[in-house]
């Protein structure tokens, strides 16, 4: 004779005893009751002629309604012919490696192994700034209009979340124009404890250092001869 349904009453007062027993539903679904008073759904069932446990949730965070939708869920799959504890392990395999694999992951890791080689300074400099104005970067593009005339852009971000924080464009850009547009950002934005820079001859001039001196403001240049740094301003 099959058992009779649960109902919610039976489970909220089920009481622990010397050893674990179980409150039996429909269709392979139980409540298992611990000694030490927990309460486990559980759903047995045969999957290519081998029986199976499946852990479906602990009561009352898993309600009796929702465990029996659990159940269903279970058994359409090894309807469909497939294992759902299977299921469930590959689940969790996937969702590890594609936290594993992001960019971020990869990221961190490889940081973690590197900068143990490196000297604080520029360990600094390649970490990501965790609030606004702790670093921004300055850099300057070329290209050349339809007749050919050339002309610059100076562009500056804050490295935190990469806003756009002002861009200058003219034929030519002199270390006193970008320091006139640094100033211009520092009245409504504030000043940073760092900028970022390639090595152009604008950025490493005494105009630009004496400026950053009076405000501050440390300069970091990228490695000579390492032109690949760039990405530091570009990412």
């Amino acid at each position: 004779m099959p058992p009779m349904p649960l109902k919610d009453t039976n489970c909220r007062n089920a009481k622990p005893q010397d050893k674990p027993y179980r409150l039996y539903d429909e269709q392979g679904l139980y409540l298992e009751v611990q000694p030490n008073g927990g309460r486990y759904w559980r759903l047995k069932y045969r999957f290519l002629g081998k029986e199976k446990r499946l852990a479906l949730g602990v009561y009352p965070e898993v309600g009796l309604q929702e465990a029996r939708r659990k159940r269903d869920d279970a058994r359409v799959q090894f309807a469909g012919g497939q294992d759902p504890s299977l299921q469930r392990r590959m689940a969790k395999v996937a969702s590890q490696l594609d936290h594993q694999h992001t960019f971020e992951s990869v990221a961190t890791q490889w940081l973690s192994i590197r900068e143990s080689s490196w000297d604080p300074e520029y360990t600094r400099t390649v970490r990501q700034p965790e609030a606004i104005n702790l670093c921004w970067s300055m850099d300057v593009m070329h290209d050349q209009l339809a007749d050919g005339q050339s002309f610059r852009l100076f562009n500056l971000i804050d490295d935190f979340n990469r806003e756009a924080l002002t861009m200058d464009i003219d034929l030519s850009l002199p270390a006193e124009r970008e320091v006139r547009a640094l100033d211009q950002v520092i009245e409504w934005r504030g000043k940073p404890q760092a900028i970022r820079s390639d090595n152009r001859p604008e950025y490493i001039s005494s105009k630009l250092i004496l400026w950053a001196e009076k405000h501050g403001i440390r300069l970091e240049h990228i490695q000579p001869g390492n032109p690949q740094q760039n990405a530091y301003l570009e990412r």
